[in-house]
């Protein structure tokens, strides 16, 4: 992983996440969604997911100056942990909003 620049990375991250994370759906719907299989996209979604977090922050240090860099790096921390903490209550709102209960015929 050290060889990769930190765009790579991010890009590489973000494309395993997107990928494995949108055939949880796709599994379901071809009902090769089974307990196992889920816990296995998701584990593989995460692993390259502690790099990726290192590079969106490797990817602002050239852009700042040195007394500006705590200021980002906390600001960009702070983004992080919001989007973990508010991410599933605004997914939840979503599919509450969205799905519709299934009927029984």
């Amino acid at each position: 992983m050290r060889r990769l620049s930190t765009r790579r990375l991010l890009v590489t991250d973000s494309a395993l996440r997107a990928v494995l994370l949108g055939a949880v759906p796709l599994a379901l719907v071809t009902g090769a969604l089974t307990p196992s299989a889920y816990v296995g996209l998701l584990g593989t979604s995460s692993l390259l997911h502690a790099w990726g977090k290192a590079g969106k922050h490797a990817f602002f240090v050239p852009l700042l100056s040195d007394d500006q860099r705590l200021a980002a790096n906390s600001m960009l921390s702070t983004s992080l942990w919001s989007e973990t903490i508010a991410g599933p209550a605004l997914a939840g709102l979503l599919v509450g909003a969205v799905s519709r209960p299934a009927s029984s015929a």
